[in-house]
């Protein structure tokens, strides 16, 4: 009995990391103000480092403009499930840089893309947001 007990917590054990991968990507925005990203209750002033845990998240964006405005957009993160993180991924950090363009086409009531890439070239993961 013990020993089908030590089997069965051996495999959980091996099974757990498999399934609870974390992604930490620096969040940054090129316009002046304040901007903040909110998900999973919280709110992230930026810039900050944000840790994910699934292959998709929605997110709630607010984000200054170049016209000192502000403004309010809905997006979401995907992770491309074919990245594989190579020895050096493992010395570098991800950025999602929330440049002026992006801005400025969510503010003329357009979706902006933006794709993270790895430091060996891989597709990480996509941002999507468009006006709210």
């Amino acid at each position: 009995m013990k020993s089908e007990r030590l089997v069965w917590m051996l495999l959980g054990a091996l099974l757990l990391p498999a399934g609870c991968s974390q992604t930490q990507i620096d969040f940054v925005c090129e316009v002046p103000g304040e901007a903040v990203v909110c998900f999973g209750n919280k709110e992230y002033k930026l810039p900050e480092t944000i840790t994910f845990t699934g292959e998709r998240d929605d997110l709630l964006l607010k984000l200054p403009t170049p016209s000192g405005g502000q403004i309010r957009a809905k997006g979401e993160i995907k992770f491309y499930s074919t990245y594989q993180p190579t020895d050096v991924d493992k010395y570098a950090r991800l950025r999602a840089v929330i440049a002026r363009d992006l801005i400025e086409i969510v503010e003329d009531g357009g979706a902006a893309v933006f794709t993270g890439y790895s430091a060996s070239e891989q597709k990480v993961f996509r941002l999507l947001f468009g006006k709210e």
